[in-house]
């Protein structure tokens, strides 16, 4: 007769399944492979010397400063590139095309490091990102641009996914969140860095060098994985044996495909309405929209149905905890990008201020990150918890959203800085403890999916936040534009480049300063809608004790991790 399932039982169990060492499975229903309960007991592992881990830890962290470094560098200069190429209107495709690259590549790159290792992933994704940084660089005019934005954004899908991965097998679970935090200040110090250091070298040199600057660090990344990022003996991986053809049949290309298709077509439609002037009404338009929706049904088909070893194992969306995980990664995500896509712009364009003063308003935001992925960590390494702590975090979320809502253009400048903060922290502290408890629910055999599952749900919400951010204000500053100025010459020239507001008459700029303000708030009262979905997903999660890493030597099977007392 077989065993109820119960809050021990393995999220990811098919039936007839087989889980063999390292993680090489069986095929069946929904391709999710299986370790029997009692080895995720073997996650438990020994803390490795600092001689061993600070260099691991140093080629782990230089991609995911790089990748940061450019997130904000591109979001502080979207004004100032999009003017260059006469094109403000599109400002939103910068940010859309990146990430769309990024949820195709994603969600691939957790089986990519269980097919061919991490370091050989890690390489691959440096030289993707390394060729879209160059192409962006030296890019004649928009289309090219573009191009460099998608191979970069394919090249980001690995850099910090892998990083995340490595580090789950050499760190105790415990542990785990204190490390992650470290990572995020690493991260952290990419994002604040990136603002300033773009900003700089656009008033300086031209927005070129900020992509330039990038190179040498990608260089010493390469060389770092080289060195020191080999796989972990504690983590036996068969599947690196196998011919190149059974490890090219084990990648989900008919569930990424059908993903892309997806995102695209839900995101370009938001993007031609806001930017290129298009209606919903348009038969393209929503004929595009239901394709995104009939892609989305195939994408979950070919997971349940399909794929013998899918990018996204539904049985993780069925559990309390996984769906939390992907509510709320895919929540703050949308809020987190939509956000750093549109508040430089609030100051280049209400506040008239240059794009260096505008990205070092974007500092507080990442110095709260890698402040609150500390205090995440330290909490959960000594409490063992972490839905408190996550559910506090999703609220001040809410709260950065309302506060940022409610910036008036004679608000104090003091306050344009502290309005972010609470969004950097509580943002690392829900990203903190959703990627622990999910890590702590599944077999150390899935790790790599689990993890890679939630950046799917992070990436495909960065994406949709900055093309809601865009959409939502350009669809409010058109008519706002057009009412207080009628003239419709003048509105185009003013969306497709917003450097000319500064030139403008004092009384004709006064009202499009006003406009941008009143769509600027627009967009973060939906992210405040948005961010209350967060709170609500972040309840969902069930609080599970973490294991004690230093009980590993001696632990038997009758104590597993996750399987202490839990709260609802």
């Amino acid at each position: 007769m077989a065993t109820p399932a119960s809050e021990r039982t393995p999220l990811l169990k098919g039936a007839g399944q087989q889980a063999t060492p390292g993680g090489a499975t069986g095929e069946g229903s929904n391709g999710a492979a299986n370790a029997p309960a009692n080895d995720q007991s073997q996650a438990v592992i020994t803390m490795p010397p600092y001689k061993t881990l600070i260099p691991v830890l140093t080629a782990l962290w230089v991609p995911v400063f790089i990748s940061s470094l450019d997130g904000t560098i591109v979001a502080t200069l979207v004004g100032s590139i999009s003017s260059s190429f006469n094109a403000s209107e599109h400002a939103s495709w910068f940010g859309t095309t990146y990430l769309l690259a990024l949820v195709c590549v994603n969600p691939t790159m957790g089986r990519m490091a269980d097919l061919f290792g991490t370091r050989i992933s890690s390489l691959l994704s440096i030289a993707l990102f390394s060729v879209g940084t160059l192409t962006c660089a030296t890019a004649p005019g928009l289309s090219i641009f573009l191009i460099g934005r998608v191979i970069q954004g394919a090249g980001s899908g690995g850099l910090t996914t892998i990083s995340n991965i490595h580090m789950s097998k050499i760190i105790p679970l415990r542990n785990r969140g204190l490390y992650q935090g470290l990572t995020n200040i690493v991260f952290g110090l990419g994002s604040g860095s990136g603002g300033p250091v773009g900003g700089l070298a656009n008033d300086s040199v031209g927005w070129r060098a900020a992509f330039l600057i990038q190179l040498p660090i990608l260089a010493i990344a390469a060389v770092l994985s080289v060195w020191y990022v080999h796989e972990v003996p504690a983590f036996p991986n068969p599947n690196l044996s196998l011919p190149l053809g059974a490890k090219i049949r084990r990648i989900d290309f008919l569930g990424s495909l059908s993903l892309v298709s997806c995102a695209t077509l839900l995101l370009v439609p938001l993007s031609l309405v806001s930017g290129s002037g298009r209606y919903f009404s348009e038969p393209l338009i929503y004929a595009q929209l239901l394709g995104g929706l009939l892609m989305g049904i195939v994408f979950l088909w070919i997971e349940a149905r399909v794929a013998a070893y899918p990018v996204l194992p539904l049985g993780l969306l069925r559990d309390r905890t996984g769906a939390s995980c992907a509510i709320t990664n895919f929540t703050l995500s949308v809020t987190t990008f939509a956000t750093l896509f549109t508040y430089p712009i609030y100051f280049q364009v209400v506040r008239l201020t240059s794009a260096t003063n505008a990205g070092l308003h974007l500092l507080p935001y990442s110095v709260a990150l890698a402040m609150s992925s500390m205090a995440a960590g330290y909490w959960m390494r000594h409490t063992g918890r972490f839905k408190k702590y996550n559910t506090v975090m999703s609220f001040m979320q809410l709260l950065s959203a309302a506060l940022i809502a409610m910036l008036k253009p004679a608000s104090p400048d003091w306050l344009t800085y502290l309005v972010l903060f609470p969004m950097g922290w509580g943002g690392a502290g829900v990203l903190v403890c959703s990627l622990i408890a999910i890590i702590n629910k599944v077999p150390k055999e899935q790790m790599a999916v689990a993890t890679a599952m939630t950046y799917l749900f992070r990436t495909t919400g960065q994406a949709l936040g900055v093309s809601l951010g865009g959409f939502v204000l350009q669809s409010t500053l058109k008519p706002e534009l057009d009412r207080r100025l009628g003239d419709e010459h003048l509105v185009e020239e003013i969306r497709h480049a917003i450097t000319l507001v500064k030139k403008l008459p004092p009384d004709v700029r006064d009202q499009v300063v006003e406009a941008f303000s009143i769509s600027v708030r627009n967009v973060f009262l939906v992210l405040c809608g948005v961010s209350a979905v967060t709170v609500l997903g972040s309840l969902l999660m069930e609080d599970r004790v973490l294991p004690d890493h230093q009980k590993g030597s001696a632990e038997s099977d009758e104590e597993r991790p996750g399987d202490g007392e839990r709260e609802s």
